[in-house]
């Protein structure tokens, strides 16, 4: 699978995690769904389109479409119910995918191993918007620090 083709439709932002091996343990599997799930939920219930689907292949009216890239050492967890769960979710919807030779995380500019990946947030236009290191609580602050700057809440 090429990456560019989970980028599919038009005027949405892709969100592209960089798990390195970060999902090689229970815990930083479930720590990633819950973060994923909470801020998911939180910029989608900000940020929307009207009651209008676009017509982009999507059947949905998010604005966000979220993807899990996980380094080659999660291709050894697959006991682990928290990746599992999360491999079989739909694609945009924190699907994750294994980049078994890494080089997908290299050219995003992070380590696929012994490292602590990054979230990479791609505009609608297909440009790199934002960057971070870390897949930690604090990098996910900052990609919604990041949305505050360039959204309009829909409450405002």
């Amino acid at each position: 699978m090429h990456l560019h083709d989970l980028f599919a439709g038009i005027a949405r932002f892709h969100i592209v995690v960089f798990a390195s091996d970060q999902l090689a343990t229970a815990p930083g599997a479930k720590d990633l769904e819950a973060r994923l799930d909470r801020h998911t939920t939180q910029w989608r219930s900000n940020w929307t389109y009207g009651t209008t689907p676009l017509m982009d292949g999507y059947a949905d009216k998010d604005l966000f479409k979220i993807h899990i890239i996980a380094g080659s050492g999660a291709s050894a967890t697959v006991s682990n119910t928290a990746v599992q769960a999360m491999s079989k979710r739909e694609v945009g919807e924190g699907k994750v995918f294994v980049d078994k030779d890494g080089k997908v995380h290299r050219l995003y500019g992070f380590a696929p191993t012994r490292s602590t990946g990054g979230i990479v947030v791609l505009r609608p236009d297909s440009h790199i918007g934002y960057r971070v290191h870390g897949i930690q609580e604090d990098a996910w602050r900052d990609v919604d620090q990041y949305f505050s700057t360039i959204l309009v809440s829909r409450f405002e």
